[in-house]
């Protein structure tokens, strides 16, 4: 009894060791984005932000940092995920020679009850 009861204790572990699983996720692959035209994406968040161009994700920007890309001219849509505040898009014009310099951040808090929320915005700025 008592070993059948061991074995059976063993089999349950190893089962849910093997179920767990790492809570990274596997890294993204930054599609390839160009074009006479630039794309500064300022994250004035604490948090990471995965930006989207037109739908294809392009790659991240730190926390409170700066990060250019190189863009076609026309109307696009930018997008700026985090798992936290989820995503804030935006279209914007682009033209060549032209730097437009898309702001993430939050707006003032607002109160709801005794809890503060935060809204994440999404902001241009073309130079």
């Amino acid at each position: 009894m008592k070993k059948s009861l061991l074995v059976w204790l063993m089999v349950l572990c190893a089962v849910a060791l093997t179920g767990c699983k790492d809570d990274k996720d596997p890294p993204r692959r930054e599609s390839s984005v160009s074009g006479p035209a630039t794309l500064r994406v300022e994250n004035r968040m604490q948090l990471v932000q995965e930006v989207s161009f037109d739908g294809s994700y392009i790659g991240d920007v730190a926390p409170n940092s700066t990060r250019d890309w190189r863009v076609p001219e026309g109307r696009h849509v930018v997008t700026a995920y985090d798992r936290e505040t989820g995503a804030a898009s935006g279209t914007f014009e682009f033209r060549a020679g032209r730097v437009t310099t898309v702001t993430v951040g939050t707006q003032a808090p607002r109160y709801a009850g005794l809890i503060v929320e935060e809204d994440k915005t999404i902001e241009v700025r073309y130079e």
